[in-house]
């Protein structure tokens, strides 16, 4: 198998110039030369990015292929799912996806929004007091999205309880469609119902029907939603006999 060596091409001139020899010919100085089967990959911040960067000399850039890579927010969940981030953080991003990344180098703020921020986020709220989560969360991600988030918050206290729905998934009342507030409080909903699947098992099959079935009353963007995060947080949920129905 090949092996992969990660350089950063974002050093100082000279620096860049050693590794342009061990990129093209395979050989740092005359003393050492690359095994067979090592592939460089080099990764880095752009200049314009402000993040301390130098610029790249040219004979390094025309040695590699170039992919710009760009936050992606069903990757981002797949790994906050993962790592456990809370509902309400998943929540507000499923519902603006956008948010996920907003950064302007030349507008000058001290926050903006990452993927990483995000994270800091989820960990502020679990946190600090009550009353400092709204300037902890603006200094993380910025003013705007604090609002935003904050407003979320308030729905997410306000929903149905998802261990009620769970338990009469075929008569519990969910959010109201003609209200405003409908769309923020499915997405906290779907996040919420999703996460009482992790650590589930096999034992559990009556538990992923009932999960289905009450997707399958939402409405058919909150349903998907529903049984994609679900599965995300326990993939046995494919093993419930309505998965397929509530999956289309």
């Amino acid at each position: 198998e090949a092996l992969e060596a990660l350089l950063k091409p974002d050093r100082s001139q000279e620096t860049q110039a050693a590794q342009a020899m061990a990129i093209h010919d395979r050989k740092i100085g005359d003393d050492f030369r690359l095994p067979k089967g090592i592939r460089w990959i080099l990764a880095g911040n752009m200049p314009e990015h402000r993040a301390g960067a130098n610029k790249i000399l040219t004979m390094v850039l025309d040695r590699c292929i170039h992919i710009e890579m760009a936050p992606d927010h069903s990757d981002w969940n797949q790994h906050a799912i993962a790592a456990g981030i809370g509902v309400e953080v998943r929540g507000y991003l499923n519902q603006f996806p956008r948010d996920l990344f907003d950064f302007e180098p030349a507008a000058g703020h001290l926050a903006w929004a990452t993927p990483r921020g995000w994270f800091k986020v989820d960990n502020l709220i679990k946190s600090v007091r009550e009353d400092l989560i709204f300037p902890a969360v603006a200094g993380k991600v910025g003013e705007d999205k604090a609002v935003k988030f904050n407003a979320f918050r308030t729905v997410y206290s306000q929903m149905p309880d998802p261990d009620e729905c769970l338990k009469n998934p075929g008569k519990c009342t969910l959010p109201d469609t003609s209200s405003a507030a409908s769309p923020a409080m499915y997405y906290a909903l779907c996040t919420a119902l999703a996460e009482r699947l992790r650590g589930k098992t096999a034992k559990d099959a009556n538990l992923f029907d009932r999960y289905a079935e009450l997707a399958n009353r939402m409405p058919k963007e909150f349903g998907c939603l529903t049984m994609r995060d679900g599965q995300a947080v326990c993939n046995l949920l494919t093993a419930g006999k309505l998965f397929d129905d509530a999956a289309r």
